[in-house]
């Protein structure tokens, strides 16, 4: 289901292993932000084309979700583990799978995560001090870890808003106030960092993952000022 585009393309990249620094977790944060690269690492797998794979070619983002492969992963996983179960089945195709591809790995991260098929459902938990992850306005200085949700504003095909498009209106939504917050839910989108690491001029780069985009899946490597420039905020623990 095309409901969010993303013009920046991926180069073509190598099937992602778990990066590990050949030490065990030394702490429940370390332990954490492994489950969630190795379930980082599960997902792209699952949109892995074999064939493509056996001549070279192993990129995740090239699967969309209309493959075989991808909707049975989507509908027989994704979409269960949310509890989403539409009137007529479950279809890759016609219902969005941004949200479950998002709170499959915040689980992964934190086992008490709350996942939901919405996007709006965990972003009102953020704001409102559910569970262990709590809303934060992001900026060029923020201190981004493996782990954060980050979020932001979605507009029709028109322009026009399907939900809070800056910080402020996300918080002011989950108070119940503003022009979506007495809605059951609103559009929006978020993807989550995987992981982290520093390039070969020094600068700290964040792996971020997320489903949907281009009804495929979405793995991007990029920077603290992109982040700050792309999203409205971020959940983080």
């Amino acid at each position: 289901m095309r409901l969010i585009t993303d013009d920046k393309r991926l180069p073509r990249r190598r099937r992602r292993k778990a990066e590990s620094s050949g030490m065990s977790p030394q702490n429940e944060r370390e332990e954490a932000e492994l489950r969630l690269s190795m379930a980082a690492a599960n997902q792209q797998n699952r949109f892995i084309d074999p064939a493509l794979a056996q001549e070279g070619l192993v990129d995740p983002t090239l699967m969309a979700e209309s493959d075989p492969q991808a909707a049975s992963f989507i509908e027989e996983e994704l979409f269960p583990a949310v509890g989403f179960n539409p009137a007529g089945g479950q279809d890759a195709s016609k219902y969005a799978w941004s949200a479950a591809t998002v709170s499959d790995l915040a689980s992964a991260f934190d086992p008490s995560f709350q996942g939901s098929s919405r996007h709006s459902d965990y972003i009102r938990r953020g704001f409102q001090g559910e569970g262990n992850y709590e809303a934060d306005k992001i900026s060029k200085r923020t201190d981004f870890k493996p782990g954060d949700i980050l979020f932001q504003g979605r507009k029709d095909s028109a322009g026009n808003p399907l939900g809070p498009q800056s910080y402020r209106q996300f918080k002011k939504d989950a108070k119940g106030k503003g022009e979506f917050g007495e809605q059951e839910g609103y559009g929006s989108h978020s993807d989550i960092i995987t992981g982290s690491g520093v390039d070969q001029s020094g600068r700290r780069y964040y792996d971020v993952q997320g489903g949907n985009v281009g009804d495929r899946l979405s793995v991007r490597r990029m920077y603290a000022d992109e982040l700050a420039k792309r999203y409205a905020g971020r959940l983080t623990q």
